[in-house]
């Protein structure tokens, strides 16, 4: 279980990824994976947060406390700014999470030849 801390308005939040946090979206959402990669990937201004939401909000389920509202998470946002150190250090781990469930591709098509 990947976790890492997150300081929000100056309180310490376990923000926790894997598979549980992903399930966790993707139901609450009502979207894919795939939908969870391109929310990312098209929308991530909007969408970086409500993914910090669920993942400090399965942080607290996982150790038995209170979910936050999302807009402490949009709230704190406006302060630090979307390209704060915590913002990229979630969004980094989160990269991390996702890929380690992403099966390696082998390349398509005919090798070419060497000369």
């Amino acid at each position: 279980m990947k976790k890492i801390e997150l300081t929000i308005n100056g309180v310490k939040y376990a923000a926790r990824f894997g598979l549980g946090f992903l399930e966790k979206v993707t139901k609450d959402e009502g979207i894919s994976i795939q939908e969870v990669f391109t929310r990312i990937e098209t929308n991530g201004l909007f969408f970086i947060p409500t993914l910090i939401w669920h993942s400090v909000n399965y942080g607290l389920y996982r150790d038995g406390k209170e979910p936050i509202e999302k807009t402490l998470i949009l709230d704190w946002l406006d302060e630090v700014g979307i390209a704060s150190n915590e913002v990229t250090k979630f969004a980094e781990e989160l990269g991390k999470s996702i890929m380690i469930h992403v099966p390696e591709t082998a390349p398509v098509g005919k090798p070419k030849a060497k000369k």
